[in-house]
């Protein structure tokens, strides 16, 4: 086996971009002599100038024709040349970020090149970047994906069937991130992993977190489950993730959360849902923010984005005894609005989440009941902000809601 150091531009091509979504990347092979197993350090020019991933050659002299399609990460028409008609594939071990493995301490542990070509590694300089990953390997991912399993879980028990973003995840689990891509990675190695030592065949959680623009997990999803390719009509690719969801909504999971040491997710604690459950009875009447907010979204109701009214009314009568704070009628789809004033406290922007399920389940009963072809959606409007633990039950639920609503 060898080590070497090989450069990867930024500015030629989203480097980062691809291997959070597929572990992998792939480059013209210009080092004949690399093959299978061997070790490489992708130094990052441009404005890090330092060594961020270790990686493994996966596969030597790929033929440009079998070459992974990555066109859509590139910056810069590739290279062309006949010394160059094959690839490489380098796959991703681990990544960090750190100063220490910049050129100028690669130097100092007996580095003795320039970084103007792809080099190998003596013993001296890889001792020195390997301790460094040891130290510093981004165990962040697993850490954040420790805190993504039970959050997952309670997904997969509850809301399997209901679409989740990466943006809830990143609320869900507090990280500050754009880049999912390796959190999720990790968690498909950790129930991976465990599978392996147990001999449990356990189902993906990947698969219930999605992009919005597509309705589908990133696509680094085709290393996940064999049967899903990039390809692949977005219909099938759907089908091929509801079955995974369902196989993870079915499996018992308490005995990976302690095995693993993690405690289940609850947004609301037992001592809160007992409180709310008592707290729901004998509430005074209405306050005169609240009637304001609902009166004045009845009388505009482009202010939260409905438009092609047919007809409104404020507390309107459900066939289950429920009061709406406003109805629209908007011919094709039919409008709840549960309004909340900004002196709500926490538990009743909580209950407001439930009102909203109830809501949407009784008007999906009552069109069945007059044979109706509309839609039913529910709204939850703030007049303050949405507390975490109702945000995260409302992003579990799939009710949406507008906070710090703008009272006129």
């Amino acid at each position: 086996m060898s080590i070497w150091i090989v450069r990867a531009n930024p500015s030629q091509f989203r480097i980062h971009d691809f291997i959070r979504d597929y572990g992998f990347v792939e480059y013209r092979q210009t080092i004949k002599k690399m093959k299978e197993g061997d070790i490489v350090y992708l130094y990052i020019t441009g404005d890090d100038k330092r060594v961020e991933y270790k990686m493994v050659v996966e596969r030597a002299n790929i033929p440009l024709s079998e070459a992974f399609d990555d066109s859509s990460y590139s910056l810069e028409n590739p290279p062309s040349g006949n010394d160059l008609d094959y690839c490489i594939r380098y796959k991703k071990i681990a990544r960090v970020e750190t100063d220490e493995l910049c050129y100028k301490k690669l130097v100092e542990h007996g580095f003795n090149y320039t970084m103007q070509s792809d080099r190998p590694v003596n013993e001296e300089t890889e001792a020195y970047i390997e301790s460094v990953f040891k130290k510093k390997t981004i165990s962040k991912n697993r850490e954040w994906a420790m805190k993504a399993i039970p959050v997952l879980v309670r997904w997969a028990q509850a809301t399997w069937d209901q679409p989740h973003y990466y943006s809830q995840l990143k609320i869900a689990i507090g990280h500050n991130t754009n880049r999912l891509g390796g959190v999720m990675g990790r968690v498909h190695d950790i129930i991976k992993e465990l599978g392996e030592r147990t001999g449990e065949k356990i189902p993906t959680l990947n698969g219930l977190v999605q992009d919005k623009s597509t309705g589908l997990p990133n696509d680094g999803f085709v290393i996940v489950i064999d049967d899903y390719k990039k390809e692949m009509p977005n219909d099938l690719k759907r089908s091929i993730v509801r079955v995974c969801n369902e196989k993870a909504h079915q499996y018992d999971w308490s005995w990976v959360l302690k095995e693993l040491g993690l405690e289940p997710a609850k947004v609301i604690s037992e001592e809160k849902l007992s409180k709310l459950k008592v707290s729901a009875y004998g509430r005074g009447g209405e306050g005169e923010e609240h009637k304001a907010l609902k009166e004045y979204i009845h009388n505009h109701p482009e202010s939260i984005g409905i438009k092609g009214i047919k007809f409104s009314e404020t507390e309107h009568d459900l066939l289950s005894g429920d009061r709406l704070d406003v109805f629209f009628d908007c011919k094709s789809i039919h409008y709840a609005i549960e309004v909340k004033p900004k002196t709500s406290p926490e538990d009743d922007i909580i209950r407001g989440v439930f009102q909203c399920v109830k809501y949407k389940a009784v008007m999906d009963a009552m069109r069945v009941a007059d044979n109706g072809k509309y839609e039913n959606k529910t709204l939850l409007v703030l007049g303050g902000e949405m507390p975490d633990s109702a945000r995260q039950m409302a992003n579990d639920l799939n009710i949406q809601y507008i906070e710090c609503f703008p009272l006129k």
